[in-house]
């Protein structure tokens, strides 16, 4: 009697994630999950890298885009069609371009669905996850709903996996929208993984980050060790800042208030190292209130103060202030 000719479905696990490692990216790993069960959970469970995954979400399209190495850029493009949703393929690195259209299919949902497909991979790390999400059509109610769709469905689906996404940095660019789009996302990454946080408000006025208490409340603002946020139309409060090493914070006033904050959370932070408060409006005479009346008018003129630290060490927190900007600095005695 013939040997059974050798399946690879039915090959031991270890030997399938070594054969999945060598087979290629992410299309081919999609492909292979598609030819049976067994072949399914060895692809969602082999370990996988990507140096950066983007979204990028707007009215009528969505775009996928994932780069696994210096030479292995893909696209998925979902985009609106009269029959459905028309999803195409970039691979850029010399295969031609691939499409279809899969009738009656909201993409939206689609793009959702086939998103956490390429996410549900426990061990799946990612070194920067991009959001972009523009409203270009905010005057159009079907295509405000449709960002709304895929921001709500992503934030539900992927809600229910287990596990979080492994990612070193996470940004986040969005305009005017009525959605916190914050929330939608941040959730959703592993507290321990998660270094830099990254928040780009764009739009004719500056905006707030919509639930502030909400955010400064996850594990993955609390553990996450640098900030980066730009035009926002007021300051997050000093106390929600200090676990930061490095922030940056792009604002249009600052309060005396706001700076008495600052300076009480940053002298009593074990972490914290650096701080600059980019400012369109930075007026001398809060300064004044804050810093006494060493402050000159002259917003040409630079300004200086050392505190000393209360955390314990020999430490100092140095503020500079110049015409739009306020660094402060931990340092040590031997530094000024």
């Amino acid at each position: 009697m013939a040997r059974p000719r050798p399946v690879l479905s039915e090959m031991p696990f270890h030997v399938l994630t070594k054969i999945i490692k060598l087979a290629g990216g992410t299309v081919t790993r999609c492909r292979l999950r598609k030819c049976s069960k067994s072949l399914q959970y060895a692809v969602d469970h082999t370990s996988h890298h990507f140096d950066s995954f983007s979204l990028s979400i707007q009215g009528d399209n969505v775009d996928i885009m994932f780069e696994e190495s210096t030479n292995s850029i893909t696209v998925l493009n979902y985009n609106y069609h009269p029959d459905g949703c028309l999803v195409t393929v970039d691979e850029w690195y010399g295969l031609p371009r691939s499409g279809k259209i899969l009738y009656k299919r909201d993409f939206a949902v689609q793009a959702v669905d086939d998103l956490c497909t390429l996410l549900k991979n426990p061990n799946l790390t990612i070194g920067k996850f991009k959001v972009v999400v523009k409203s270009m059509f905010e005057n159009n109610e079907i295509w405000t709903e449709s960002v709304e769709t895929f921001l709500n469905k992503f934030h539900e689906k992927f809600g229910r996996h287990r596990h979080k996404l492994r990612a070193e940095e996470f940004f986040i660019h969005f305009h005017d929208n009525t959605q916190n789009e914050v929330l939608h996302f941040l959730p959703h990454f592993e507290p321990k993984w998660l270094k830099t946080i990254k928040i780009e408000k764009c739009g004719e006025n500056q905006g707030d980050l919509g639930k502030i208490n909400q955010i400064t409340e996850l594990e993955q603002w609390k553990n996450a060790e640098h900030l980066d946020i730009t035009h926002i139309s007021e300051i997050v409060p000093g106390v929600e800042l200090k676990n930061f090493k490095t922030i940056s914070v792009g604002v249009p006033w600052i309060s005396s208030n706001n700076l008495k904050e600052l300076v009480e959370a940053f002298t009593h932070s074990q972490n914290f190292v650096h701080c600059q408060i980019i400012c369109t409006d930075l007026s001398r005479h809060v300064l004044k209130m804050q810093f006494g009346e060493s402050v000159s008018l002259d917003p040409k003129q630079k300004f200086e103060r050392v505190i000393k630290s209360e955390t314990g060490n020999d430490e100092w927190l140095k503020i500079t202030v110049h015409k739009y900007t306020i660094d402060f600095v931990k340092i040590l005695p031997v530094n000024f």
